[in-house]
């Protein structure tokens, strides 16, 4: 995972405390119910299409911090993202390096 760049996570937890940003939760329906970041919208990383980014992330030009568990299907998904045609997509990592608590 050290090869991964990933986006600061203080520098992530400001953007969207000022509603700059819009964290972007790609692990499986049970992860995220078992607790999210708050706001955070759900995107289960192996199911993104064009299709399902258009209706869950319908601005591609809006800043999306991306998350997971460790951070390596954050990355597949701004990958996809990117592809996808968004401009301003940033892989922060896992809820295992957020310290800011989660919620239901």
């Amino acid at each position: 995972m050290s090869s991964l760049k990933l986006f600061d996570t203080k520098e992530a937890k400001a953007l969207l405390d000022a509603g700059k940003a819009i964290a972007v939760d790609v692990r499986h329906a049970g992860e995220y119910t078992e607790g999210h970041i708050a706001g955070a919208i759900w995107l289960e990383n192996e199911k993104i299409t064009a299709e399902t980014a258009a209706a869950a992330l319908p601005d591609k030009t809006q800043k999306y911090l991306i998350y997971c568990h460790s951070g390596m299907r954050a990355e597949q998904a701004k990958k996809k993202l990117r592809d996808l045609g968004y401009t301003d997509v940033e892989n922060f990592g896992g809820v295992i390096n957020w310290p800011y608590g989660l919620t239901k």
